[in-house]
């Protein structure tokens, strides 16, 4: 997945929609972002004062302990992933 769009981006381009009163895809165009981004922060925006991304969740947990590996590579200084 890619990097969310800066902060300082997002900004502008609310910015610009709400001063400007044209359209979603035409703003969203003149910048380069997906007319459906624009509309997310426009609702983030409203919903929570800010268009900051979220925080990034989901993934898989790793089933490595830190604790058995980190004593695994002290003992073996320079253990493989097949080592391990």
């Amino acid at each position: 997945m890619p990097a969310p769009h800066s902060i300082d981006l997002r900004e502008r381009v609310v910015r610009a929609y709400e001063r400007s009163g044209e359209p979603i895809p035409v703003v969203a165009a003149r910048f380069g972002v997906a007319p459906a981004a624009l509309q997310r922060w426009l609702r983030r925006k409203r919903e929570f004062d800010t268009v900051a991304p979220l925080t990034k969740g989901g993934g898989n947990r790793s089933p490595v302990d830190l604790e058995a590996l980190t004593k695994v590579v002290v003992e073996l200084r320079d253990a493989t992933t097949y080592e391990l």
